[in-house]
């Protein structure tokens, strides 16, 4: 087995990370079919079974949880290829096993736990202070994905050299975009007679949705428009949830909680325009998604 990728942090409802861990495992199984292997939850294999013909490394049962993850990650892990003849290991999700003594390559999608950290969840923040930056160190090659991160990590983590940009892509569902009819089925489903602008991600501090909610308030009297919100909850997120609902315009404030792929292509199709108005991120999908 040539290579390995540390596929341990999709679990349940993913992020945009979990995303992009999820569809590198399916590019590879598709490109690579022989000459790749996977460390993975047992979660995954519950959603990707094609993945149990393949060579894989199924974490135990205690690895479910984060903390249990984050333990796997850097002690069971390699312990458990340490025989599989792997000459280089990917961790694709901004940590490395520090244990792991052969080639590797790390991927860091931001800095934010390094930069903001009011931004991020003090958990988040703990785990990538400790281990980005020895992560980083460790690597063979370092992944970012736009210059502003491969610049974040030179600057800040006195990496000099081996930093590649690899831009992120988008899945399959949003490469074409929804029908009328679907964009039609959309607005019936949720009630949406209005136009509407639109907001997707996570309620969370760094998403700056007060703020867009705010410049909705400004120039909602001389537009017909709704300001439709998608997402789950992150963290501190009652003061979003404040400002929607007892702001000037909440009656003109949809929040639809998060979207079946589906139901988020036709959200993209049928707005006015997608509002990302983030204090940080490390690329910005949703825009390209849309």
């Amino acid at each position: 087995m040539l290579a390995l990728v540390d596929a341990l942090l999709p679990n349940g409802h993913r992020s945009g990370v979990e995303h992009s861990v999820v569809e590198l495992v399916r590019a590879l199984a598709r490109l690579a079919p022989e000459e790749v292997g996977y460390a993975c939850r047992a979660s995954l294999l519950a959603t990707e079974p094609w993945l149990r013909a393949k060579r894989v490394f199924v974490a135990p049962r205690w690895a479910s949880g984060r903390l249990g993850r984050i333990a796997a990650e850097q002690f069971w892990l390699p312990a458990a290829v340490r025989k599989a003849q792997v000459r280089l290991l990917h961790g694709p999700a901004y940590v490395l096993p520090l244990g792991w003594q052969g080639r590797c390559v790390v991927t860091v999608y931001d800095l934010i736990a390094l930069l903001h950290p009011e931004w991020t969840k003090p958990s988040n923040a703990l785990h990538f202070r400790l281990l980005v930056p020895r992560s980083v160190r460790k690597a063979d090659m370092v992944i970012a994905p736009s210059l502003v991160v491969a610049d974040e990590i030179a600057e800040n983590l006195r990496r000099t050299g081996r930093i590649r940009v690899v831009h992120l892509g988008v899945r399959e569902v949003f490469r074409e975009a929804a029908k009328d009819e679907e964009v039609d089925s959309f607005r019936r489903s949720f009630g949406l007679d209005r136009p509407y602008f639109a907001v997707v991600g996570n309620i969370e501090p760094k998403k700056n949705l007060r703020a867009v909610v705010k410049a909705f308030e400004i120039v909602a009297s001389q537009l017909d428009h709704e300001l439709v919100v998608v997402g789950r909850f992150g963290w501190r997120w009652e003061e979003d949830v404040r400002a929607m609902q007892e702001g000037s315009v909440a009656a003109r404030i949809r929040f639809l909680g998060p979207l079946s792929d589906h139901d988020l292509r036709a959200c993209y199709a049928g707005c006015t325009a997608l509002i990302q108005f983030s204090l940080y991120e490390g690329f910005g999908l949703t825009p390209l998604e849309a």
